[in-house]
This record gives C-alpha cells, structure tokens and sequence, in this order.
C-alpha cells in the first residue's frame, strides 16, 4: 500500500485496473505496487493490471492479497479513468505489449 497515495484507495480500496510493478530489491521484494516508470526497486517495468478491488487494510504491516491481470484486451481510457486520470505512459505500453490489446 504504501507505494500509492491514499487519493488511490478513497473508499478504504484500491480499485480493479490499477497499474502494477514487482518490487525487486529492498524489504518488500517479491511484492507488487505502484507501476512508476521512475522508480529504481523494479516497479519501473509494468507487469499487469490489479485483477479485482481489493480492501486495504489500516495496518500497513499487513500485506494486501490480490490477483493479477497479466494478459488481455484493455480499455485505454477506463485505465486512465481508474488510475486518477493518470494515462499508461509509452514504457508500460511497451512492457505489456505481448500480453495485452490496448483499445
């Protein structure tokens, strides 16, 4: 949770369609977040989709479980619309090339 701003997660959720990195290094290897293309921990490289909302818990210890989207056909705008009005940039659109139709 902590790699999203609570604008993320107003209902006390982080919604379906949100873009996400696997952290690589550091105390939360192995765990995903917030794509961001300039982050240095692995999350640079986008690998999906948040597969279905998920409650966040109050206590950040507590790590979230959650599915991930790792191919399909995605709606450009609805992603946009869903991540704040924040656009897949052209890197992530490049990382998921071979496992998504963007539309």
């Amino acid at each position: 949770v902590s790699t999203w701003a609570a604008a993320f997660y107003p209902q006390g959720r982080l919604p379906s369609g949100l873009y996400l990195g696997k952290i690589a290094t550091g105390p939360s290897a192995g765990k995903y977040g917030k794509y961001d293309a300039t982050a240095t921990d692995g999350r640079q490289t986008c690998v999906g989709f948040l597969a279905a909302a998920v409650k966040v818990n109050p206590n950040p210890a507590v790590p979230i479980m959650a599915a991930l989207q790792w191919e399909g056909q995605v709606v450009d705008a609805a992603i946009t619309t869903i991540n704040n009005g924040v656009p897949l940039d052209a890197k992530g659109h490049t990382d998921l090339a071979a496992y998504f139709k963007f539309v």
